[in-house]
């Protein structure tokens, strides 16, 4: 093969190795809404461009990033959320969703009452995962960067209003309504076995 293929070869390979490498990690949560209490994230390498939310899903033994190409999932599998931080001004992160039936969850910090803190400019793992239940429909999960903690309560209120436009919205809509936050949100599908919304 030529040398050009090789280094396409090489990082795939690498690619894929760096992804098993994330599920390698103990999980923090086991279904919706449990959560066990996991090791910090870490910010390995500084990163340009906007601050954005990524997230990479297990299903079985196949690991896979989560986009535009590959948003089915189903009840059971497992995601993983990674941020990348390029703002220093605006170190606080909140990270929830909303699903097709307008129920919202807290992340990071697990449950908690408002952002939480990013020591560090870069690529940070959020602790835990999230074992996806079968609430059917879309879900989008948000990453919400900000200069002063967020109040997790009065983003849910935002996500809850954008649940009950429907499922189309909860599609269409990649931020709400929040001045001066950061927003990146990723959409999820989940499998309908009974008419659409």
């Amino acid at each position: 093969p030529s040398a050009a293929r090789l280094g396409v070869l090489a990082g795939l390979v690498a690619c894929a190795a760096a992804l098993l490498l994330f599920f390698r990690q103990p999980a923090g949560v086991s279904s919706l809404g449990e959560h066990e209490t996991p090791g910090q994230g870490d910010a390995r390498e500084r990163v340009k461009g906007a601050s954005e939310l990524l997230l990479v899903a297990r299903r079985g033994g196949r690991v896979f990033p989560v986009d535009r190409f590959n948003h089915e999932l189903g009840a059971g599998d497992e995601i993983r959320a990674v941020v990348t931080q390029s703002d220093p001004t605006r170190p606080w992160l909140l990270v929830a969703s909303i699903d097709g039936s307008a129920k919202t969850n807290v992340y990071f910090p697990f449950r908690g009452q408002k952002s939480g803190h990013l020591e560090h400019v870069g690529r940070w793992e959020v602790p835990g995962s999230i074992v996806l239940d079968d609430s059917p429909g879309p879900e989008r999960i948000f990453a919400f960067f900000s200069k002063e903690p967020l109040d997790a309560a009065l983003v849910a209120k935002s996500l809850e209003a954008l649940g009950r436009e429907g499922w189309p919205a909860v599609r269409a809509k990649s931020e709400i309504a929040l001045e001066g936050v950061v927003q990146s949100s990723v959409l999820l599908e989940k499998p309908v076995h009974d008419l659409e919304r």
